[in-house]
């Protein structure tokens, strides 16, 4: 594990300068940002903790940033804030804890200890994703008609949230939810998950278990608890066509049918050892049926259509 890291995100060059004498005590590597861009680019090295101003002088539109940059956004974030409502200011703007300014370096101290410790756990979340989605990529590029499937619908059911208007936060985990969404794929044997003619019944509804078996293997690993409902329910269709549990309406989570709705396109649009690729307009015009018939929110076609159209669709 590399040595957490402690970057101080204060562009008022006084303050930086009052704030690194009463952090010199901490005995750790200490980094200077002057805007949300520096802090990511320290925070590379390893798992860090932010110091920064609470909402005086733009610190309400600095955590915003923090939070919703993907770079940024699992660094333990501390705000120095003015006492009562500028600390509450603070914690909903993203931070995760406030100490009020000026404070004594020990009440500084203790609450940077406990960030750290959430920086470390959170690096650790990250390298458990990682670990899984680079499991996955490379049972996906076993078999020419799968490489890259998986990333390619997180990219595109990100794309559609972000067209949405989603923070970039929530982006983020619909794009890892559309990586490990297959995850449960390992579990089904090649002759049935290559197999070049039609499916048996039987052979079906194996494959048709890759939902469930891939959120039993990620339900227990805390690190992937955000992931199981793309995991679980990306077969699931709003009119209850889909499986396993048959869910309608609102009862599947709107970024899960983003992933849903990516990973039926691609599907469509890859070749596949059982029929040719579609191109992307019979492929629209497929699901643009299929959402008449109840199986899709028709509002969410044109978010595909713009982000399949993209140059970095």
């Amino acid at each position: 594990m590399a040595t957490p890291r402690l970057i101080l995100l204060e562009p008022d060059g006084a303050r930086a300068e009052s704030l690194v004498l009463t952090l010199e005590e901490l005995r750790m590597p200490v980094t200077v940002a002057a805007t949300v861009d520096e802090a990511a680019a320290a925070a590379d090295s390893g798992p860090a903790v932010v110091l920064t101003s609470g909402v005086g002088r733009g610190g309400a539109a600095r955590l915003r940033e923090l939070r919703e940059d993907p770079r940024t956004a699992s660094l333990g974030v501390l705000a120095v804030a003015a006492r009562g409502a500028g600390s509450l200011a603070a914690l909903r703007a993203g931070a995760d804890d406030v100490v009020p300014w000026p404070s004594p370096a020990p009440l500084v101290r203790a609450r940077l200890r406990g960030l750290l410790a959430l920086a470390r756990s959170r690096e650790e979340s990250h390298r458990t994703v990682a670990a899984f989605a680079g499991l996955l990529e490379a049972f996906e590029a076993r078999e020419p008609h799968r490489i890259e499937h998986s990333a390619r619908v997180g990219r595109l059911a990100a794309g559609m949230g972000r067209r949405m208007g989603l923070s970039e936060a929530e982006v983020e985990k619909i794009r890892v939810g559309g990586v490990l969404h297959d995850i449960g794929t390992v579990a089904i044997p090649d002759s049935i998950l290559y197999k070049r003619d039609r499916l048996t019944d039987g052979e079906l509804a194996v494959v048709k278990s890759h939902p469930v078996i891939g959120f039993s293997l990620i339900r227990d690993v805390p690190a992937l608890e955000p992931y199981g409902p793309f995991v679980l329910r990306h077969h699931e269709r709003i009119d209850g066509s889909g499986y396993p549990d048959g869910l309608r309406g609102s009862e599947i989570p709107l970024p899960v049918q983003l992933v849903a709705l990516a990973d039926a396109f691609d599907a469509m649009t890859s070749s596949r050892p059982y029929r040719a690729v579609r191109d992307d307009g019979q492929t629209l015009t497929v699901l643009e049926a299929e959402a008449r018939r109840g199986q899709w929110d028709p509002s969410l076609l044109p978010l595909l259509v713009a982000e399949a159209e993209s140059p970095a669709g």
